[in-house]
């Protein structure tokens, strides 16, 4: 992967962009509660959105809620619990297909890290997510536990794996999903797609961004992975969006820009 973030040459009025969050544009915390976010970063986000005419969202594993609570109800679109959840031009659609399994499963689940230091139960309105700590739990020992509390609804719910975290989700949702959702949406659609991510619940967004030629942005270290680009950390990433990208928008990085 190249060492540096691509800088626009003119295409960013051209671009749909879509962010993930945490690891992304929120440095990462021991609880998702916990969280700071840069100041001005609502202004900088919203300045993005109207220069590329509406076509920025969020992709979250946080749900819409969650977002608008961090913020500060901004009303940006989004992709909220993988993509359970999305709001287009403000029009929300939710993709509840297993919402009536999911407080057993979360029941089943708590049950078993209730006897596990240092794990953790986070029930979203469409999604699980199951927190763990190494060496208590490693990721193949995270999934086995995760999967014995699915309980036989493999046909209806999936795991994906993410940093220190497995999450639970509908079999037909994802972040890949959600952005060609969104791609078939104005004022998304015929714009060049943009991803930025830093997790490999990230990775299918990724890959739907490549077969459609876009950009995709992988933050912070890493492995192997789908992005074709890759920037240091958070700050780089701020950095870029309200340097480079703001100045091929034409709109002004300066003020309220983190």
């Amino acid at each position: 992967m190249p060492s540096q973030l691509p800088i626009p040459n003119g295409n960013g009025p051209a671009w749909a962009l879509f962010l993930d969050v945490d690891g992304t544009l929120l440095n990462l915390a021991e609880h998702p509660d916990a969280v700071t976010v840069p100041e001005g970063l609502a202004s900088l986000l919203n300045r993005l959105k109207t220069s590329l005419h509406g076509a920025l969202a969020l992709i979250s594993g946080r749900s819409l809620a969650s977002l608008d609570t961090l913020l500060g109800d901004a009303g940006l679109d989004g992709a909220g619990c993988h993509g359970a959840e999305l709001r287009i031009s403000g029009k929300k659609h939710v993709a509840a297909v297993s919402d009536d399994i999911l407080p057993f499963v979360a029941n089943r689940l708590t049950a078993m890290a209730d006897a596990i230091p240092l794990t953790m139960v986070e029930l979203k309105p469409h999604t699980i997510a199951f927190h763990y700590r190494p060496p208590i739990l490693d990721s193949v020992a995270a999934r086995r536990v995760a999967l014995e509390a699915i309980g036989g609804e493999e046909k209806r719910l999936r795991l994906l794996d993410g940093k220190q975290v497995v999450e639970i989700l509908p079999c037909d949702v994802g972040k890949g999903v959600a952005i060609a959702t969104f791609l078939r949406n104005a004022p998304y659609h015929g714009r060049l797609p943009v991803f930025v991510g830093d997790d490999v619940t990230d990775e299918e967004g990724f890959d739907e961004v490549n077969n459609r030629g876009g950009i995709s942005i992988r933050v912070g270290k890493t492995g192997p992975s789908k992005a074709v680009y890759h920037a240091a950390s958070v700050a780089v990433v701020l950095s870029w969006l309200a340097g480079p990208v703001c100045n091929s928008l034409g709109c002004n990085s300066a003020r309220g820009a983190p």
